[in-house]
């Protein structure tokens, strides 16, 4: 690791003829856990009780599978290793495999020290421990509170004999899907000249029981092993799980380096809570989120936050992750509530200096039309767009329009009475090409011939507006003979009206009797025509009795 600070200038001072610099290399694995180190001049540091001297090395190291590696160096990565032995105040980053909990060094962490004599090259193991209280350092501004820690002491022997570590304990690792069979495997070293064998491997877990294992394999001399314990340890139940694994070697001359301890931890899948599918109007937007907090946010729309905004139907689906990338997932589904239907045609068509009623049929909360009203019927006396909200019982709005039309009245005109002899040439032309047409006779053109003498009624319509007209095909005027024509009587039923024609008046009357027999009106006729109507009379069976020249005649007519 690159030499971060130091107290004075350092100097490497040429030794002679002792060996330059140990045999290690610097290496960044690119684990990105590291720790400050403080070495003063008064920390004890002895190989077989003799301090070290000024040019010998010291350095850590750390294991990544079986493979060691040297955390401690004063250049780039592959550059010279190791921390110089100087007489002076020395600090230095170093990278370990450890989690940086401290950004110091603590207690019982996975680092193996070394030492390096200037004076013959010899490498001797080491064990450090580790001073947590921060000296009170006056010369630098770089140290903070809490941010370094000492080597304590530093202690190595040159006596040669048996020795064996456990370097670390490769399995299980921490995660989200330990079950009830996990299996323990620890990397062990062998520091002897000579192969190891025989002798007894430890494993408690939790400081409960203690599995022991015969390890009857060889392991060559400076070699790694890893090696397995027949034991499954049960890790089913989310927590922490301490676990202690110690060799015991008969003649082991350093039983320093003989237990491994480390924490491994199970973590509990995250269990999240979305609420219930949701509905809303469409249109509307909605915050679908998770009152809690997590490492990592993922939905399925792409949003990498705790919610997110939702407005289009479909699922919404969240998935988080926790301080050991342990999934959890849950989902809701939102949807939209149905849109009413509003039944407005899309125009409407009024006869001039009329209206029109619209009206809509179905129940909703509340109405609001462009021009204010409040009521589902609107009555339409201008021309123009008319757009209303309906409020549903939901509380969604929802709106529609229409497009009032004003139609004119089409003039309808079919002339005078028409007295002739031969009604057959007439002819009667309602104008309004293009309009619909209704004749009495049943015709429905816009130019008709009357073949008899009587009354001819014309109905014309354009769109919603229509007006209509009649006309009288009369004989010419003669005298007939009293006993041969006395009257005439046409019920006209486009205009509501009845038509009596007398030629020869003499103070005629007539009365008007319901189906019941009972009075209604009385009239004066008078010589030709007498039109009377009958826009005042509910629809029904009436009688019109006639005198005329002093004689009664009864005349039926309906009333639709």
């Amino acid at each position: 690791m690159k030499l971060l600070f130091s107290f004075t200038i350092l100097l490497i001072l040429s030794l002679g003829a002792k060996a330059q610099a140990p045999p290690w290399f610097f290496i960044n694995t690119g684990v990105e856990n590291t720790h400050i180190v403080l070495v003063l001049p008064s920390t004890p540091m002895t190989i077989d009780g003799q301090q070290l001297a000024v040019g010998d090395y010291i350095a850590a190291f750390y294991q990544v599978g079986t493979l060691e590696f040297c955390g401690t160096g004063t250049g780039d990565t592959g550059d010279q290793g190791g921390m110089p032995i100087t007489g002076q105040n020395y600090a230095a980053t170093i990278w370990g495999a450890e989690p940086n909990v401290f950004n110091g060094f603590q207690q019982g962490e996975a680092f193996r020290w070394k030492v390096w004599r200037s004076s013959d090259g010899s490498v001797f193991d080491a064990v450090a421990t580790y001073d947590l209280s921060i000296p009170q350092i006056t010369d630098s501004g770089v140290y903070v509170t809490n941010g370094i820690s000492a080597l304590g002491s530093l202690t190595a022997f040159s006596i040669p004999g048996k020795n064996v570590s456990i370097n670390a304990q490769t399995a299980p690792e921490s995660g989200c899907f330990l079950g009830a069979m996990e299996v323990v495997s620890i990397v062990l070293q062998n520091h002897d000249t000579l192969p190891i064998s025989q002798f007894d491997l430890n494993l408690s877990v939790n400081n409960g029981a203690i599995y022991t294992t015969f390890f009857d394999d060889t392991i060559p001399a400076g070699g790694f092993f890893t090696f397995t314990f027949d034991t499954l340890i049960n890790m089913s139940e989310p927590g922490d799980y301490f676990f202690h694994a110690w060799a015991e070697l008969d003649g082991d001359v350093n039983t320093t380096n003989d237990y491994n301890k480390k924490t491994i931890t199970h973590f509990a899948e995250p269990v999240i809570d979305l609420g219930s599918d949701t509905t809303i109007c469409a249109g509307d937007t909605t915050i679908i989120f998770l009152n809690e907090v997590w490492d990592y946010y993922s939905w399925n729309t792409g949003e990498d936050t705790y919610y997110v905004e939702a407005s289009n139907p479909g699922w919404y689906v969240l998935t988080v992750l926790n301080e050991g990338e342990c999934p959890g997932t849950d989902s809701v589904y939102l949807s939209n509530y149905n849109k009413p239907e509003i039944v407005l045609r899309d125009t409407i068509q009024y006869c001039e200096e009329g209206y029109a009623n619209v009206k809509i049929q179905e129940r909703f909360r509340s109405f609001r039309w462009s021009n204010g009203l409040q009521k589902p019927s609107l009555y339409v006396t201008f021309p123009g767009t008319y757009t209303v909200t309906v409020e549903d019982f939901a509380g969604c709005f929802w709106t529609d329009s229409l497009t009032a039309i004003e139609v004119p009245i089409p003039p309808v005109d079919l002339g005078p009475d028409i007295r002739t002899n031969a009604p057959d040439t007439i002819l009667l032309d309602a104008g309004n090409p293009g309009a619909t047409f209704s004749w009495s006779t049943g015709e429905s053109s816009q130019v008709i011939a009357t073949p008899n003498y009587g009354n001819y009624g014309v109905t014309v319509s354009i769109g919603a507006c229509s007006n209509e007209d009649n006309v009288l095909i009369l004989a010419e005027e003669v005298d007939p003979p009293v006993e041969e024509f006395t009257y005439h009587f046409y019920q006209n039923l486009t205009q509501d009206q009845v038509l009596i024609e007398i030629f020869k008046p003499n103070q005629d009357r007539c009365e008007l009797f319901n189906q019941l027999g009972q009075f209604i009106q009385a009239y004066e006729l008078t010589q030709f025509s007498n039109r009377i109507s009958l826009q005042h009379l509910l629809p029904g069976i009436y009688f019109f009795r006639l005198s005329i020249n002093d004689e009664d005649f009864i005349e039926k007519i309906v009333v639709l």
